[in-house]
């Protein structure tokens, strides 16, 4: 099996109680703990992975430029000996001189993507077998495009791939992670999606409702790091996918800021108080604790 993974990372916003000194250090630390938790475990799936290889004829890189700050080239010959030969957009060839491996130029299959804050009509199926078999750059950038690419070098080299989905609160991390995952499910199945696929796409309400809450800055933040990874089988059709979370911001079942709530699971419990009533939360000496 195949495995194409999604990181969401979002660190824990620092929060100031009556003792300020105290909280604010004690979040500081968890802030810490977090990111270091999040790049120790991508240390992990990445161990043993030649970066070199990335950076051979056809790959895409971002080269330094004195106006432009960072100007797209591609790599026009293997990378050996220290030298990356590489041609820009406008035709002309640039031989870099790179003292070591870690000077490398930063590849160049990278999305920025806004929130816009409302439904756009950009996700559905039209626009998913529209960006199918295109080739990185042949359309407008997409997060359909990033999927594509991936499930392309999945069919073509038969090697695992990684999305990296990261950004601060609010940037749409969980929802791109959603969307590539649509995307693989409806290139990767039949024409209507498959039990597995379903399965799969369900998951995502259920995590949500314990491990994301509101904040001032996004309703549906995701207070915990998410590891994805879903499986292929050789005609590259979902068989499965598992996910490990880590990090859960346990301080917020028991405190949360001002104009903050707790997580989405307590406040649909209650809603649905009627059909738990062996929880007794309707029960009037319950709500006064």
């Amino acid at each position: 099996m195949i495995p194409v993974l999604a990181c969401d990372y979002t660190p824990p916003k620092k929060r100031v109680s009556s003792d300020k000194t105290v909280m604010y250090s004690k979040h500081l630390q968890k802030e810490r703990e977090f990111a270091a938790e999040h790049f120790r475990r991508f240390q992990q799936w990445t161990y043993g992975v030649d970066y070199l290889t990335f950076y051979n004829v056809g790959a895409r890189v971002w080269i330094q430029h004195a106006l432009k700050v960072w100007e797209g080239a591609e790599v026009v010959e293997d990378y050996k000996e220290k030298i990356l030969k590489v041609s820009t957009e406008d035709g002309k060839l640039h031989e870099l001189s790179v003292p070591t491996d870690e000077k490398l130029p930063p590849l160049r299959i990278v999305l920025v993507a806004i929130n816009p804050y409302d439904e756009l009509p950009i996700y559905g199926s039209d626009t998913i077998w529209a960006y199918r078999g295109q080739a990185m750059g042949d359309l407008e950038p997409h997060i359909f495009a990033v999927a594509e690419e991936a499930y392309t070098k999945l069919e073509r080299e038969q090697r695992d791939q990684a999305i990296i989905v990261s950004g601060e609160s609010g940037a749409g991390k969980t929802v791109s992670a959603k969307y590539a995952m649509r995307y693989f499910a409806t290139v990767g199945g039949a024409s209507t999606e498959t039990q597995v696929e379903k399965k799969v796409l369900a998951s995502s309400p259920i995590m949500e409702a314990i491990g994301n809450a509101k904040t001032t800055r996004n309703d549906n933040s995701s207070r915990f790091g998410k590891f994805i990874e879903i499986h292929f089988d050789k005609q590259y059709h979902i068989q499965g996918a598992s996910m490990r979370t880590y990090l859960l911001e346990k301080s917020r079942v028991v405190f949360q800021a001002p104009d903050e709530r707790n997580y989405h699971i307590f406040y649909q419990m209650c809603a649905a108080r009627d059909q738990l009533k062996d929880l007794h939360l309707g029960c009037p000496h319950f709500r006064q604790r």
